[in-house]
C-alpha cells in the first residue's frame, strides 16, 4: 500500500462509529465532536483512500461495497489493538509483585504493619515481606537493593539512598505507679533499649536531666519494649518509649508517666535513590507517607 492510499489510524474510530450509527449528528455527540468537524475527517478519509465509503440520502446515510468491504476487514483489528491498549493500560494500573520492607520491630507491630496489610489488601497481587531488624541491618539492605523500603532513625548519609520523614514519635519517661517522679529520685535506675539506649540518652540531654561524668544505670538491658515495661513494673525502673508503646499501659494504670516532660523523635522512610524507582515502591512510599500523617488517630 502506498503512502497515498494509506488509511491515517486516527480516522479510524470515526470511520466504525459513524458505519455504526449512519448518522453524522449521532456519530459527533459519540465522538464529542462537530458534526462539519466530523464531515471533514470523512472526507479526509474517502480522499486518502481514494473511494466513496458512504452514500447521503435524506435519511441518513448508507455504506458503499467500499465501505461495506473496509467495515468488516477493519473492525476486528481495530477491536484486537483496543483491546491490547486496555490491557496495557490495566497491567501499569494494576500493582503486583513482591516488596521487602524493613522495620524495628515495636514500630512496626504497632503502626507499621497495620498500615502494610493495608496496602496489600488495596493490592492483592502484592505480596509483602515485612523484616524485623536493626536499624544497621536496614540501612544496609535498602543500600544493597535486598529491601524496596525500610525505616530508620535519621535521615541517613548515604548517596544510594533517598528519605523522607515518615512520623515523629512522641518520646515519654514511665515508671511503676508506686515510684517517685524522675526528677525527684536521686538515683534513677532504668530499663535501657539494649545496653546503649538512644532515645534515653536524648531525652535526659535534651531536658538537661542528667549532669553526672557517669552514664545512667541500665539495670535491665532488652531489645523489646514489652519486655522493658515488664522491667519497670517488676523492678520500679524508668523507661524512655514511644508513645504508641505504652498507650495500653498507660490506660490501665499498670505504669504512669515519671515527667511531664517529652521528647520527639522524627522516624524516617528510606529507599533506592535510583533514577527509576520500581512502581510498587513509590506507591508503597506514598501511601505510607498519606497513613502516617496521624499514627495515633490511625490505632484508634
Amino acid at each position: 500500500m502506498t503512502a497515498q492510499n494509506q488509511m491515517p489510524i486516527e480516522l479510524i474510530q470515526p470511520f466504525l462509529l459513524l458505519a455504526e450509527e449512519l448518522n453524522i449528528s449521532r456519530a459527533a455527540r459519540r465522538l464529542n465532536l462537530s458534526q462539519p468537524a466530523l464531515t471533514r475527517k470523512l472526507r479526509n478519509l474517502e480522499v486518502s483512500l481514494g473511494a466513496q465509503l458512504f452514500v447521503r440520502q435524506s435519511r441518513g446515510l448508507t455504506l458503499t461495497a467500499v465501505g461495506r468491504e473496509l467495515r468488516r476487514n477493519i473492525t476486528p483489528a481495530f477491536e484486537t489493538l483496543l483491546s491490547t491498549i486496555t490491557d496495557i493500560k490495566d497491567a501499569q494500573n494494576k500493582l503486583s509483585g513482591a516488596v521487602a520492607f524493613g522495620c524495628f520491630s515495636e514500630l512496626g507491630t504497632h503502626l507499621l504493619a497495620p498500615a502494610l496489610l493495608k496496602f496489600v489488601e488495596n493490592h492483592p497481587s502484592v505480596t509483602m515481606d515485612i523484616r524485623f531488624l536493626s536499624e544497621n541491618e536496614i540501612i544496609t539492605g535498602v543500600a544493597q537493593g535486598q529491601l524496596n523500603l525500610g525505616v530508620s532513625s535519621r535521615a541517613p548519609e548515604h548517596e544510594g539512598i533517598r528519605s523522607y520523614k515518615l512520623l515523629s514519635e512522641t518520646i515519654h519517661v514511665v515508671t511503676s505507679a508506686q515510684n517517685l517522679d524522675l526528677e525527684k529520685n536521686p538515683n534513677p535506675r532504668f530499663a535501657g533499649f539494649r545496653t546503649q539506649d538512644r532515645l534515653l540518652n536524648q531525652f535526659l540531654k535534651t531536658h538537661s536531666l542528667w549532669s553526672r561524668k557517669s552514664p545512667p544505670e541500665i539495670a535491665v538491658a532488652v531489645n523489646s519494649h514489652t519486655a522493658m515495661l515488664s522491667a519497670v513494673r517488676q523492678l520500679h525502673l524508668y523507661a524512655a518509649l514511644p508513645l504508641h508503646s505504652i498507650s495500653k499501659a498507660l490506660k490501665d494504670k499498670s505504669i504512669r508517666l515519671a515527667s511531664k516532660r517529652e521528647l520527639h523523635n522524627d522516624v524516617h522512610l528510606i529507599l533506592p535513590a535510583t533514577e527509576l524507582p520500581d512502581r510498587k515502591t513509590q506507591e508503597l512510599s506514598k501511601f505510607l507517607r498519606h497513613q502516617m500523617k496521624n499514627p495515633e488517630e490511625m490505632r484508634q
